[in-house]
């Protein structure tokens, strides 16, 4: 697998961090190319050279990426079987349609945690704050998939909290440290925080934790939460595309 990082932000080495340390854990050659001074051009480049290695099974682009670089131009420049995060407009239709080629990584770990849980999502009022196209369109879409009732809201959504606090499962991506308040939950909310924010010198979510564990069903962790499960779902994603290239040339 190869990441390439175009931003030297702290969750986004943090992210690159874990990435190289479960690689090597499970003797899966991973390589980081740091692209934080490139141009578009530059970066295109890399991308192609990746998409012709053989020796190379999945490609992973790091976010944040810099205003100076189109993030559509590099999706659409990465080769559909290598994109393990799921950002190519094939790889995200395919999910759109019932049929994913992968899962995207961030969306599977929050539907993983809710399995293992045991947590039912059919007929279930999901509210996903964020709207994405990493995290809360696609896993809007995973959710209305298993029969849930979604509402997608965000930074124009009018009576947010009320929308949240009637919510079954509310779902937290905002990039936001400690938005998630107790006037936004009930009794029985279920609260899984995506978030992964650098807040006063420490790893914080968009749920503001200590407040809210006392007050709400349950609610996942930052750190130690939805990121954990995140980089194992890519590693997955990585041997499922080796096991696919050496059955085909290309899906198009």
């Amino acid at each position: 697998m190869a990441s390439v990082l175009l931003e030297a932000s702290s969750d986004a080495l943090s992210y690159v961090e874990n990435q190289e340390k479960a690689a090597k854990k499970i003797g899966l050659h991973y390589e980081l190319i740091s692209k934080v001074n490139a141009n578009e051009e530059e970066v295109l480049q890399c991308i192609k050279e990746l998409n012709e290695d053989s020796a190379i099974h999945g490609i992973i682009i790091q976010r944040p990426i810099p205003p100076r670089i189109s993030f559509s131009m590099l999706a659409n420049t990465l080769l559909p079987e290598k994109d393990v995060d799921c950002i190519h407009p094939y790889t995200a239709g395919r999910l759109f349609q019932s049929n994913p080629l992968f899962l995207p990584p961030t969306p599977a770990s929050v539907m993983m945690i809710l399995d293992v849980y045991q947590i039912p999502l059919e007929g279930k009022d999901v509210v996903m704050l964020g709207r994405s196209d990493v995290v809360g369109k696609p896993l809007s879409m995973m959710m209305l998939q298993k029969n849930a009732t979604v509402q997608i809201c965000h930074s124009h959504t009018d009576d947010l909290v009320f929308k949240c606090k009637a919510a079954d499962i509310l779902i937290v991506a905002v990039g936001k440290p400690h938005f998630v308040t107790p006037q936004m939950v009930h009794n029985n909310s279920i609260v899984i925080d995506v978030g992964i924010n650098f807040w006063n010198g420490k790893l914080v979510g968009d749920a503001d934790t200590e407040s809210l564990i006392s007050r709400v069903s349950a609610i996942t962790p930052v750190p130690g939460g939805v990121g954990t499960l995140t980089t194992s779902i890519l590693l997955q994603n990585t041997l499922k595309a080796y096991r696919f290239q050496a059955k085909h040339n290309d899906i198009v």
